[in-house]
C-alpha cells in the first residue's frame, strides 16, 4: 500500500486493506479494496477536499445512491467520514470497463448492442425516477460493462454525484449548469430545474456516441460545447447500418424541447425494446423452425433466445446434452419473470399468461408497414397479443385483432393485449373472438366507457388487469355492470378517490389493485366495506396517506371478515405510521421500500397472524433488529436488496418455508445460521455466495430429512462445477440460476 492511499484511508485501514488506486479526479479518488468486515472486493469513493458545499454533495451522493437496489445500478453498501474529516462512500466492486474505454478501443458499438445494453440502462434509470432520483450526469465514463460467465454482458450505473431528490432541496446554485459539457441538456445549460426528461437527454447523447463514435455536439471549449446543445440542430446519423427507427428514438431523445422527448424512461425502453425485438426478427436463421418467433420486447431477452446477433453479445460455448426439463425451467423462469414486472403484489393469477409464440401461422392479409408478420404469441390456449407501433390507426388495430384472434379457438380463457390505439370496434372484435374469457389484460391503450360495456358482456370474465389506460372516474362507473369480477387490477390509471364509490359496488370483488394510482388519497377507502368479499388490497405506490389505512384497517376488523392481504411498499411510511396501525386480520403485510426501522418490528410482533411478511428495500432494517420476529409463525420472509447480513435472527424463524435474500450482504458464513431450518425455497441471488456457502446448505435440516428446497442462485459466485455436485449427491434440492 502506497503512503498516498495509507492517508487517503485515515482511521479505515483496521477494515478495508487498499488493493490498487482505480482512479483520481478534482474532487476524490476512487480505489479497489477488501473489505475484512463484509469480506467481499469493494470500491471506496474518498473526497480529497472537505469545504462544506463538497462534503454536502458527497452525502447527498450516498443517500441516493443507498436508496437504489437494482441489478443494474452499483449497490451502496457504507458511508461515512474518516478521521481526517474526508467522506467516503463503500461501494460493490465491479470487475467491468466503463463504456468511455470500451468507446476508446472500439469507436463505435453494433446496433443490437447498443440497444441491449441500453435497454438494460432504461430499467435501472426506471427504478431511480420511480423513487425520485435523477442522475443529471449520464455518461460513458459512468456506465460500466462487465462480462458475464455465460458470454451476456451486464451494464451498471455508477456515480449519482449529481443526483438530486423531488421535493428536497437542491445542492445546486440556481443558474448554474450541471452535468458533462458532452452530455448536458439545453435546460441544465440555461440553469433551468431538471426532471427525468433531463436525464433522458443525456442518455440520448450516449446512444449517439454509441452509434457513431462521437458526441452529438463538440465545441473548441466546454461553453462552446454546451452553447451547441441549446442552439444547434441535432446532426443526423449518417451509418447506413442504423435502422430509421432506431435514427428517430435518438433524435426524439436529443429534442430541445423536453415536452418533444420521450416524456418517461419507461418509454423509451420500450421503444428500444421494439428495436430490438425488430432487429432480432431480421437476423437469418438457419433453423427454419425459428427463424420466424417473435420476441416480445416486455421480456427483454431477445439476445438469449436468437442466434448470435453480435459476437461481442454471445461468447459462451453450447453445451451438449441439455435436456428437456432445462428448458421447461427456463420456460418457467421467463413466465414468472414477466408476472413478477408486472404484478408485485398479486403471486397468483395469470401464472401462464406469457407463453412461448406459435411458429406456424395461417395465411393472412399482409400487415401494415412496420409491423411483425406475427403479432399473437400462443400455447395451451393462453395468449399474447402484442401491437405496439405508435403509428399503428386504430382501425388497422381492430384489422389484425380480428385477424388474429380469428385463427385462435372459442374456448380461449386468458388473453393478454399490449397495445398503443384500441377502440370501441377493436374490444368489440377481441369480444366477438373471445367470448369464453375468463382473465383479460389490456395495457397502454386507452379505454372509453363503452369500450368497458363491451367488456362487461364477457359471461366468464372473473380477472381483469388494466395497465396505463389513462382511465378516469368517469369510466370507472362502467364496472358496476360486472358483477362477476374476482380480481381487478387498475395500475397507473387517472383515478381518485371518487372511483371507489363504483368499485364498492363490485360485491364479488376479492382482490383490488390500485398500484401507483397517486391520485387516490384514501379519504374514500372506508366505502370499500361494501366489498364483502374483499381479501386483498393492493395500495402500493400510491398516493393514499397513512391516516387513512390505520382507519381502514381498524375498521376492516368487523366490517370485513375475509380481508388478509394489504400492499402498502413505497409510500413513505415511518415507524410512527407503523405504530398507528393495527395488523391483526392480516396474514400477508407488504412494506417494501418504506423508510422503517428496527422499532416497526417490534410493532409488528405484536400480530401472530401474520405469515407473511415483505420487507424488500427497507435498508434501514437490522440483523439485530429482526429478534422480535422470532416469536412470530412467518412461512414467508422477503429481505431482498436491503443491508441484511450476519441472519442471527433469521435462522431461528424455524416455521420459515420461503427467505428472500437476493441482493443481501449475506456471506458463506452467513448461511451457517440457517442450518437448524426447513426451507422449501432460498433464494441468494446477486450475493457474494460461494461454493463453502454451499456445504452450509447441505447441512440444513430440512436438506438432510430429504425435504425439496429449491435454490436461486443467481449472480453469485457459486461454481458450475459445485452445482453440479450438489445435485448429483442430493437429488432433493433443485437449483437455478437463472435471475
Amino acid at each position: 500500500m502506497s503512503g498516498k492511499e495509507t492517508t487517503e484511508l485515515s482511521g479505515l485501514s483496521d477494515r478495508f486493506e487498499i488493493l490498487s488506486e482505480v482512479g483520481a479526479g478534482a474532487s476524490g479518488s476512487v480505489f479497489h479494496a477488501y473489505d475484512q468486515i463484509l469480506q467481499r472486493d469493494v470500491c471506496i469513493k474518498i473526497l480529497h477536499a472537505i469545504d462544506t458545499s463538497k462534503i454536502a454533495r458527497f452525502q447527498r451522493e450516498a443517500q441516493a445512491a443507498s436508496k437504489l437496489k437494482h441489478s443494474n445500478l452499483v449497490s451502496v453498501m457504507d458511508f461515512g467520514i474518516d478521521s481526517k474529516n474526508k467522506p467516503y462512500l463503500v461501494m460493490e466492486f465491479i470487475d467491468g470497463k466503463t463504456l468511455k474505454e470500451v468507446l476508446r478501443v472500439e469507436k463505435k458499438l453494433s446496433v443490437e448492442r447498443t440497444v441491449t445494453l441500453f435497454s438494460q440502462l432504461c430499467r435501472a434509470l426506471s427504478h431511480a425516477h420511480d423513487k425520485g432520483v435523477l442522475h443529471r450526469d449520464l455518461k460513458p465514463g459512468n456506465v460500466i460493462i462487465k462480462s458475464m460467465d455465460n458470454g451476456e454482458e451486464q451494464l451498471k450505473i455508477v456515480d449519482f454525484g449529481l443526483a438530486k431528490f423531488d421535493g428536497n432541496q437542491s445542492l445546486t446554485t440556481p443558474g448554474v449548469a450541471m452535468g458533462t459539457p458532452h452530455y448536458v441538456s439545453p435546460e441544465a445549460v440555461l440553469g433551468k430545474e431538471a426532471d427525468p426528461r433531463s436525464d433522458i437527454y443525456g442518455l440520448g447523447c450516449v446512444i449517439f456516441e454509441c452509434l457513431t463514435g462521437f458526441p452529438p455536439f463538440s465545441g473548441g471549449t466546454a461553453s462552446d460545447t454546451m452553447l451547441k446543445h441549446v442552439n444547434e440542430p441535432v446532426p443526423a446519423i449518417t451509418d447506413s447500418t442504423v435502422p430509421e427507427k432506431l435514427k428517430k428514438i435518438v433524435s426524439k431523445c436529443l429534442a430541445k424541447d423536453p415536452n418533444e422527448r420521450f416524456q418517461t424512461i419507461d418509454q423509451l425502453r420500450l421503444a428500444l425494446s421494439d428495436e430490438l425485438h425488430a432487429a432480432a426478427s431480421a437476423v437469418p436463421s438457419e433453423d427454419n423452425e425459428s427463424k420466424h418467433i417473435p420476441i416480445h420486447p416486455r421480456l427483454d431477452i431477445a439476445a438469449q433466445l436468437q442466434p448470435a446477433l453480435d459476437p461481442k453479445l454471445k461468447k459462451g460455448r453450447m453445451r451438449l446434452g441439455v435436456s428437456v426439463a432445462a428448458i421447461l425451467m427456463i420456460g418457467m423462469a421467463i413466465i414468472l419473470y414477466s408476472i413478477q414486472a408486472t404484478w408485485q403484489l398479486d403471486k397468483e393469477p395469470l401464472a401462464n399468461s406469457v407463453v412461448q409464440p406459435r411458429v406456424e401461422q395461417k395465411p393472412s392479409l399482409p400487415p401494415p408497414t412496420g409491423m411483425n408478420p406475427t403479432n399473437l404469441f400462443s400455447k395451451g390456449g393462453n395468449n399474447k397479443l402484442r401491437l405496439k407501433d405508435p403509428n399503428l390507426s386504430a382501425k388497422e388495430t381492430t384489422a389484425i385483432i380480428d385477424r388474429e384472434l380469428g385463427t385462435t379457438n372459442k374456448r380461449l380463457k386468458k388473453l393478454f393485449v399490449d397495445a398503443y390505439n384500441i377502440d370501441e370496434s377493436g374490444i368489440a372484435a377481441l369480444v366477438a373472438n373471445c367470448p369464453n374469457l375468463e382473465h383479460l389484460t389490456i395495457a397502454h391503450s386507452h379505454l372509453s366507457k363503452k369500450s368497458l360495456k363491451l367488456l362487461a358482456t364477457l359471461p366468464y370474465l372473473t380477472d381483469l388487469y388494466l395497465i396505463e389506460n389513462y382511465m378516469t372516474d368517469d369510466q370507472v362507473t362502467a364496472f358496476a355492470t360486472m358483477p362477476k369480477l374476482y380480481r381487478l387490477y387498475l395500475q397507473n390509471q387517472n383515478i381518485t378517490d371518487s372511483s371507489l364509490n363504483a368499485l364498492a359496488e363490485l360485491k364479488g370483488l376479492a382482490v383490488l389493485s390500485l398500484y401507483n394510482d397517486r391520485q387516490v388519497t384514501g379519504i374514500g377507502l372506508s366505502r370499500l366495506f361494501k366489498s364483502k368479499n374483499l381479501e386483498r388490497l393492493d395500495l402500493t405506490r400510491s398516493g393514499v396517506q397513512p391516516k387513512y389505512i390505520s382507519s381502514f384497517l381498524k375498521q376492516a376488523k368487523t366490517k370485513l371478515k375475509r380481508f388478509k392481504n394489504i400492499g402498502l411498499g413505497a409510500l413513505k411510511l415511518t415507524d410512527a405510521d407503523i405504530k398507528t396501525m393495527d395488523f391483526s386480520q392480516l396474514k400477508t403485510l407488504e412494506l417494501a421500500e418504506d423508510p422503517i426501522t428496527d422499532a416497526s418490528m417490534k410493532h409488528i410482533d405484536k400480530f401472530p397472524n401474520i405469515q407473511h411478511l415483505h420487507l424488500g428495500s427497507c435498508n434501514l432494517l437490522t440483523d439485530k433488529g429482526l429478534f422480535p420476529l422470532t416469536q412470530m409463525h412467518l412461512k414467508t420472509l422477503d429481505l431482498k436488496m436491503t443491508n441484511i447480513s450476519t441472519l442471527e435472527a433469521v435462522g431461528k424463524l424455524n416455521t420459515l418455508k420461503w427467505l428472500k435474500l437476493n441482493q443481501c450482504a449475506i456471506t458463506d458464513d452467513s448461511l451457517k445460521q440457517l442450518v437448524d431450518m426447513e426451507l422449501d425455497i432460498l433464494e441468494i441471488s446477486q450475493t457474494p455466495v460461494s461454493d463453502k456457502g454451499l456445504e452450509y446448505i447441505k447441512k440444513m435440516k430440512g436438506v438432510r430429512a430429504g425435504r425439496k428446497l429449491k435454490l436461486n442462485f443467481a449472480q453469485s459466485r457459486i461454481t458450475s462445477e459445485a452445482t453440479f455436485e450438489l445435485e448429483s449427491s442430493f437429488k432433493n434440492i433443485e437449483m437455478s440460476s437463472l435471475k
